[in-house]
């Protein structure tokens, strides 16, 4: 069942900071306790864990050990089963070549980790709300020929 004024149910995090995904399951659950919400801390095993949770958006740090969250972008996008899940990438770095990277290999948002937990719950409720049904509709309104206008919680 989806929640009746947004567009998906199941939300993937793949961050390695325990503290990150906390923060992130409480802003969801303070949207709404009907989101099935689950978290995994590497990209290692992630086609497995994708298969048993069946997400409809994946967020995805960008700053991982062992496999960075870009490599981990390329790899779901390369998955014949998995590159139709709409991935945000969700980072605290604001640098343009990581930007551009994300944006090429397919991200269909980047969304720069907000420094207060209000900002993050209303971020993701606006995120959440997107036509995420029509994820190729979505990268055109932040990044255009290069050019990133960034998601920010001041132009909600």
């Amino acid at each position: 069942m989806v929640i009746p004024e947004y567009l998906v149910k199941n939300i993937f995090l793949i961050d390695d900071d325990l503290d990150d995904c906390s923060l992130f399951e409480q802003a969801i659950k303070e949207i709404s306790p009907d989101f099935n919400f689950s978290c995994v801390n590497s990209c290692s095993d992630i086609f497995s864990q994708i298969e048993q949770h069946t997400p409809d958006l994946i967020f995805l740090d960008i700053n991982m050990p062992l496999k960075t969250g870009i490599d981990c972008l390329i790899e779901i996008q390369e998955h014949t089963l998995f590159k139709s899940i709409p991935i945000i990438m969700y980072s605290g770095s604001g640098y343009r070549k990581d930007i551009n990277a994300c944006y090429s290999f397919g991200a269909k948002l980047y969304f720069q980790k907000p420094p207060l937990f209000d900002d993050l719950v209303k971020s993701l409720k606006h995120i959440l709300k997107m036509t995420w049904h029509m994820p190729n509709d979505i990268p055109s309104k932040f990044y255009d020929n290069g050019n990133y206008y960034p998601f920010e919680v001041k132009d909600l």
